[in-house]
């Protein structure tokens, strides 16, 4: 049996605990608007059978998740009195997740649509996730820091063709607060708050005309995440989004020393300018740059999936 998978607060009794919901795909969806009753089996997550297997219990209990509740009976719903900001956000999201249910692409396409837009994988076949994770290619199913950056630039287009250019603080200002109200409105995912934390930082350096060093961008961006939530250091997202700027930021021009110089001939036919005006001080990358960071892509994420997953992903080798 498909089931729905919710995070909930649960009352079973007297006890109050948090719990991982499964409702059989059957079932209406649940939203942020009522408490529902129905009748539960409940069980703790079971610990991997065989050594370096993902521990899903550890995972949930880094989320102060204990339980797992399978839904068995019909399910009894009152409307709420009271609803919390953060309640009506996630209610919003769920009423636009609805509206894409609602268009005429097929099954595949709508849940794909939901996953790159608003972070939701809910819907997705697990089929067809495993075939991604497999393949390295995972993270197109969520929202990434390619996703945080494009929207923002899009944001700060916008501004910068309606107001006049001496609001270009004002524009920054602006697409920084619409990308944590995006944020806030996807459900504050760990992917998304750590791309809009660095965004932010490294644009705060810039609105007070500071030189802007990643590595301190970065360092100041993890340091506030584990001030809030400490088991973050545990979680794979963050250690291959930090490992991997970072073996970047470090190996990135010790690599481009071995590539010839450029000629002016070749500058000229060969030479990519990004044109971003809220990224001050960007030089000419040369197109052997973007081979560079290809290959310690290449390089490292065998190297971290070996490690981590004891599992070698086909997309680190091709």
């Amino acid at each position: 049996m498909k089931y729905r998978k919710y995070e909930a607060e649960v009352q079973a009794g007297k006890e109050h605990f948090n719990a991982v919901v499964y409702i059989p795909r059957e079932e209406h969806e649940l939203d942020f608007k009522h408490y529902y009753k129905t009748q539960a089996y409940i069980s703790k997550p079971k610990t991997p059978q065989y050594d370096f297997q993902f521990d899903y219990s550890k995972y949930l209990k880094r989320k102060n998740i204990e339980y797992q509740c399978f839904v068995s009976d019909i399910i009894v719903s009152a409307e709420h009195s009271e609803s919390s900001w953060s309640e009506n956000f996630s209610q919003k999201r769920l009423e636009v997740l609805q509206n894409i249910n609602k268009t005429s692409l097929s099954p595949k396409s709508r849940e794909f649509l939901k996953g790159i837009i608003l972070a939701d994988r809910t819907e997705i076949d697990q089929q067809t996730v495993q075939d991604f994770s497999r393949s390295g290619l995972v993270h197109f199913l969520a929202i990434s820091g390619t996703h945080i950056v494009v929207i923002f630039g899009l944001f700060y287009f916008i501004f910068i063709k309606v107001l006049p250019l001496r609001f270009r603080k004002e524009a920054i200002i602006s697409s920084l607060v619409l990308i944590w109200l995006f944020t806030a409105f996807i459900g504050f995912g760990s992917s998304v708050v750590r791309s809009s934390l660095m965004l932010s930082i490294y644009f705060i350096y810039v609105l007070l005309q500071r030189k802007t060093d990643l590595l301190h961008s970065l360092s100041l961006s993890a340091l506030v995440i584990l001030v809030f939530d400490t088991q973050q250091i545990f979680d794979v997202g963050f250690q291959l989004s930090f490992l991997a700027v970072l073996g970047i930021y470090w190996l990135n021009q010790p690599i481009l020393s071995y590539f010839p110089r450029q000629d002016n001939r070749l500058k000229n036919s060969c030479s990519i300018r990004f044109r971003f005006p809220f990224l001050p001080n960007w030089q000419r990358f040369r197109w052997y740059c973007t081979i560079s960071i290809s290959f310690l892509l290449y390089l490292f994420l065998p190297i971290f999936s070996l490690f981590r997953f004891r599992r070698l992903l086909s997309f680190s080798l091709f």
